[in-house]
């Protein structure tokens, strides 16, 4: 989307390639064009009635002093400038804007505080001197956010917007400054450890900051790069919680200064360091961010460092901390300096306040009054390692020339989600067996070795891990650390057999229901402002223990998890093996054996009961459903193949002649010739559903081909052809991916709210599917139009929507499903695979 003009090789080589790729002055065209939402009218009489309750239901919870799974009141709007996050996944991360700011914090486990606007005293500073006569001759923050003049007037921040280029492909980013007056370009590479099938460094909460400098002039200059850091989050009712204690140290080859202080009553350190070099002197100062800042800006002018006493006390409500690297540049040379900033943060509590939970890197570093000095150290001497293995992890994918450009930096960047989804991976606690009865030695063994793991559903849906919707994203996991997606599966395989009694509101029918039926997958594990884990189905618009998907998913998932992470992980322990396999197989049976209520007419095919009973959740589905349907063929063929792993040939010949059954009801009913109808008795039964091959599809792609075995190959690529001819091509212009469901008069259904939305996952989804049957064209424009309009029309880069219409409305930004992408990638690798 965007080429850059550079005057040294070296530099150009920094910022050329795939990856999403800004100047400082961009703004996306369509940014400020989010269309209002209001529904058709032929909607409104059914959607009022729901809105008042849950109106109700989110002050009743208010009174109560709890927090609503979704907050209709304070609907978060996009900001169209950030870029990629700070941070290691599940130790809380710091956002970043593409200019130059720090922004957007998610500290405080499962929470992103995404109305913060980036934080004036955290940036970057430049001071040039002439090495001739000592003479400053430059100064500026590195950064071109507009803030308002106080505080920190002294502060000069009008860096040219025009002279930063910008670009991003998570975990790395690279921003280049021109100073054209001195013929000064600097490059910052901000580094997060995120590395695949690495389950310890790639929880630190760290980034390192790697400054290139280029003096492309004929003088000598001696540059110093500072480093300003303050307490909080920007958020300023906690900004003045406690007071601030600052403190220097030197820590192998890490000189740096922290600043401790508390967030929400959790306490955090902050960490400025710098790589110790022959070449550089450090100094370190403390400042008020809510001064002038003269006693920062003034020592920089004056000497180039804060060589001078620091007037600054201890024991604060606001304190800043800065950290000064000096050092020489010889006129056509470059000079390089490391910088770091951690946090620990590493006892927390979520909303409820019932448990503490002690985060996963905590453990690598016990010696707590040294935490956060060891994390600086031992980023910076690991620095060249993790850069080689994020360039191995990425190098394959991006030297394809087979693949797009703009599908190299989708797959990387979409993973922004894993760092900042409020996601939190907690070291294992043998208390929560006391109180989580269900918690089986499986479980906890792996919990032990691997952590206990948690995502947010999107940044404004307070609910972790949403099971349907993990459904799409766990693909990301599966693909980079499987066996925190093997955690997450053993963690609901524990929830299926427990039961909570206790009444909860169905807000859409307006009833009360068991918070958790016994057999049945809850929803979701828990509202991060209540308490999950001991409190589940934070989710109250319906009564998720009659949703037709959820738990047919869970089988798919058991199978899927078996065969790509089991049989590999514990190849040639046997026993591990088939212990997993069994308590997979015992709970998908069982599973099996309950949804016979949902068979009405005796077809052994499952019906929808004209409700929302599934993940398009205000979108109802009449008897027997494409999406549904699919699913249940798929869970009996799953279960059937764990039936004949285990040596359960009865059982095995028992599911075989219900999918047989099954499936001819299925093509009986539904099949029309060219794709298969969204269900059977709704006004728009005919409608072309986007998601049709759902379960088909995650089977196709866990098997690594597609064949004949549960519905034929014929009608998968029949339903994706017409899906792509009518949902891609006749929608938008063919610019904005697959909208969820088209009629055949080539006109959008609009019976549901959701029918008349793209959603990011699923557009990942069918464009995976379209590659596994090698329809390498088809696939790219389904997912290029979604990820366009979202990364390059509406500035929704790094806090991807679950859904937009073509008014332009979106909704649910920092969305999970769009992880969804990896299924590409999975696709990509089974078809390399076969071929060899």
């Amino acid at each position: 989307m965007f080429s850059f003009k550079n005057s040294l090789k070296m530099i150009s080589a920094a910022l050329d390639g795939p990856g999403w790729k800004v100047r400082g002055d961009f703004i996306a065209p369509e940014s400020h064009a989010r269309g209002r939402f209001f529904p058709r009218m032929r909607h409104l009489f059914k959607f009022l009635p729901l809105l008042v309750r849950f109106v109700v239901y989110t002050i009743v919870l208010w009174w109560r002093r709890r927090r609503v799974f979704i907050n209709i009141f304070q609907v978060m709007k996009s900001k169209p400038f950030y870029g990629v996050p700070c941070g290691g996944i599940g130790s809380g991360a710091i956002g970043r804007d593409f200019r130059g700011g720090f922004c957007k914090y998610s500290l405080i486990p499962g929470i992103v505080e995404q109305n913060v606007e980036c934080i004036k005293a955290n940036q970057f500073i430049i001071s040039v001197r002439r090495a001739s006569d000592c003479e400053c001759v430059y100064q500026k923050v590195l950064s071109c956010v507009p803030h308002p003049t106080n505080p920190l007037a002294s502060w000069d921040f009008r860096f040219p917007a025009q002279n930063i280029c910008y670009r991003g492909l998570y975990p790395r980013s690279w921003t280049q400054y021109e100073i054209p007056e001195l013929d000064i370009v600097l490059i910052c590479r901000q580094i997060s450890p995120i590395i695949p099938h690495d389950y310890k460094d790639t929880c630190l909460p760290v980034s390192l900051f790697v400054w290139s400098v280029q003096n492309l002039s004929s003088n000598d200059y001696e540059i110093s790069l500072v480093f300003t850091f303050r307490n909080g989050t920007g958020n300023r009712t906690s900004e003045k919680e406690s007071l601030c204690r600052a403190e220097e140290f030197l820590h192998g080859k890490c000189s740096g200064i922290k600043l401790q202080h508390s967030i929400s009553a959790l306490e955090v350190c902050y960490a400025l360091g710098i790589s110790n070099g022959d070449k550089i002197s450090i100094s370190k100062a403390r400042f008020n961010p809510d001064s002038s800042g003269e006693n920062i800006w003034k020592p920089l002018i004056a000497n180039g460092n804060f060589s001078q006493k620091n007037e600054r006390s201890e024991g604060e409500l606001d304190l800043g901390v800065a950290i000064c690297a000096q050092f020489p540049t010889k006129c056509k040379s470059s000079a390089e300096v490391e910088f770091v900033l951690a946090w620990d943060m590493p006892v927390v509590k979520f909303g409820g306040g019932r448990r503490q939970y002690r985060r996963r890197y905590a453990g690598f570093f016990p010696d707590a009054s040294k935490r956060v000095e060891q994390m600086c150290s031992h980023a910076l001497m690991s620095r060249i390692e993790w850069e080689k293995k994020i360039d191995a992890w990425q190098q394959t994918i991006l030297s394809d020339d087979s693949l797009p450009d703009w599908y190299k930096s989708a797959l990387f960047n979409e993973s922004y989600f894993l760092t900042d989804g409020g996601t939190c991976w907690f070291e294992y606690d043998d208390e929560w067996r006391s109180t989580e009865r269900q918690m089986s030695d499986e479980s906890a063994k792996y919990f032990k070795e691997f952590g206990r793991f948690a995502y947010l559903e999107a940044w404004e849906y307070y609910m972790l891990n949403t099971y349907d919707v993990h459904f799409y994203s766990s693909f990301a996991l599966l693909e980079n650390w499987p066996l925190i997606e093997l955690v997450i599966q053993l963690d609901f395989a524990d929830q299926v057999l427990a039961s909570c009694d206790h009444k909860s509101v169905n807000i859409n029918e307006s009833t009360r229901t068991e918070v958790k039926r016994l057999g049945r997958l809850p929803h979701d594990l828990g509202n991060p402002m209540d308490e999950p884990w001991l409190h589940l189905n934070a989710y109250a618009l319906n009564d998720t223990s009659e949703w037709k998907d959820l738990n047919l998913k869970f089988v798919l998932m058991c199978y899927r998890d078996y065969e790509k992470i089991v049989k590999i992980h514990f190849d040639g322990d046997d026993v591990m093996k088939v212990c997993l396999l069994r308590r997979f197989y015992d709970l998908s049976s069982g599973i099996i054996a309950d949804a016979k209520v949902w068979d009405v007419d005796g077809d052994d095919l499952i019906e929808n009961a004209g409700q929302p009973d599934q993940t398009y959740d205000v979108w109802s589905m009449h008897g027997s459903s494409a999406y549904c349907g699919g699913l249940w063929l798929c869970a009996l063929e799953c279960v059937r193949r764990m039936a004949l792993a285990l040596g359960e040939v009865v059982d095995a010949q028992k599911f075989a002649s219900k999918l047989n059954n099954a499936r001819k009801a299925y093509e009986r009913k539904l099949w029309n010739g060219k794709y298969f109808d969204f269900d059977e008795h709704s006004t728009d039964h005919k409608s072309i559903m986007a998601d049709q091959l759902c379960g088909f599809w995650f089977m196709c792609i866990t098997d690594g081909k597609v064949d004949d075995e549960i519905i034929t190959r014929q009608q998968i690529c029949s339903s994706l052809k017409t899906i792509f001819e009518y949902n891609v091509e006749k929608f938008a212009n063919g610019q904005l991916g697959p909208v969820n469901a088209m009629m055949p008069s080539g006109v959008v259904d609009s019976t549901g709210i959701q029918s008349e939305e793209v959603w990011g996952g699923v557009a990942y989804a069918l464009a995976s599917f379209h590659l596994l049957v090698e329809e390498n064209e088809l696939a790219f424009k389904t997912a290029e139009g979604w990820h366009r309009s979202c990364w390059e029309r509406y500035g929704l880069q790094y806090q991807t929507p679950e859904a937009i219409n073509e008014s332009s409305y979106y909704r649910a930004i920092g969305y999970m499903r769009p992880l969804a992408i990896w299924a590409m990638q999975s696709a990509l690798d089974a078809r390399h695979n076969k071929r060899q």
